[in-house]
């Protein structure tokens, strides 16, 4: 049976087997779909323990398998928060606090979480006739974060960041720890942000791997590069580059640019391997004048 152990308005409905509701107002657990049938308890083991209007919502997908449904979701509190899956193999997921939290999608979702802020989503979705899965994923909390069709991934926080998968191609184990509007997408592997503003983790055809992007504004690695790294700075870019390294502003490495280290202020490399390339930089000895060496 079920438990509702207090509050007000609080529902449990259509086979929500073993499952709990403590406090709060207007919370609930239910199946929604049609085949949710007698004998099936698609949304078994979970538990909504406070808030106000949280709802656990699990149902079948059509032609859907009634045995084995996984549920064990939770919601712990805060308000307008939503569990709502469509397919019964999704399981175990749960969002701990905040407001207009959402996990929810046509594709299978489990072991996801988010722990508390506003509008954020984990997804997974089916496309094509094929079935996506986003498996152990979290966000912590700040605003409007999405995570969609990836394994293993996180959004520590933050506003607007994504980590999605893109026509086709899907990554895993990527991470934005903050900032805004930063993005990860497509096949990238085992990539980071970690802030600032505007930044882009992308694949061209094949996979984008153990790429970071540290900070600063509009800089973007793209295209198949590879144990890559922007420390900070405005609009750089690496392209194809592998083991490549940039610090500073409207740099640019192109293909075939590989164990560089790029320092410095509108510079275009490619056919470049294994050097260290200074633009405009100006450095002096501890005494402010000993020791001066300039590079254009």
């Amino acid at each position: 049976g079920s438990t509702i152990g207090g509050g007000a308005s609080n529902v449990i409905s259509n086979h929500g087997e073993c499952s709990g509701i403590l406090s709060g107002q207007s919370n609930k657990i239910t199946s929604s779909f049609a085949n949710a049938s007698s004998g099936n308890d698609n949304n078994r083991h979970s538990v909504i323990a406070g808030g106000h209007n949280n709802i656990i919502n699990v149902c079948r997908t059509a032609g859907e398998s009634q045995n084995n449904p996984q549920g064990c979701h939770v919601i712990v509190g805060g308000e307008c928060n939503e569990i709502f899956v469509k397919n019964t193999t999704s399981g175990n997921n749960f969002i701990g606090g905040g407001s207009k939290n959402k996990i929810t999608g046509s594709g299978v979702i489990n072991d996801s979480s988010i722990v508390g802020g506003y509008n954020n989503f984990i997804g997974g979705i089916i496309t094509g006739g094929v079935l996506h899965q986003s498996a152990c994923n979290n966000i912590g909390g700040g605003q409007n974060n999405f995570i969609s069709q990836t394994c293993w991934s996180s959004i520590g926080g933050g506003c607007g960041n994504k980590i999605t998968f893109h026509q086709g191609q899907y990554g895993y184990a990527n991470s934005i720890a903050g900032g805004r509007n930063n993005h990860i997408t497509g096949s990238s592997i085992g990539s980071f942000i970690g802030g600032g503003e505007d930044n882009i983790i992308r694949p061209g055809s094949g996979a984008n791997q153990h790429n970071s992007i540290l900070g600063g504004k509009g800089n973007e690695i793209k295209n198949n590069a590879r144990c890559s790294i922007i420390i900070g700075g405005v609009s750089n870019t690496i392209d194809y580059a592998e083991c490549a390294t940039v610090i500073g502003t409207g740099n640019s490495l192109d293909s075939s640019t590989n164990g560089i280290i790029a320092i410095g202020h509108g510079m275009t490399l490619s056919n470049i391997n294994n050097k260290v390339v200074l633009s405009n930089l100006c450095i002096y000895g501890t005494d402010g004048t000993d020791g001066e060496i300039k590079t254009d």
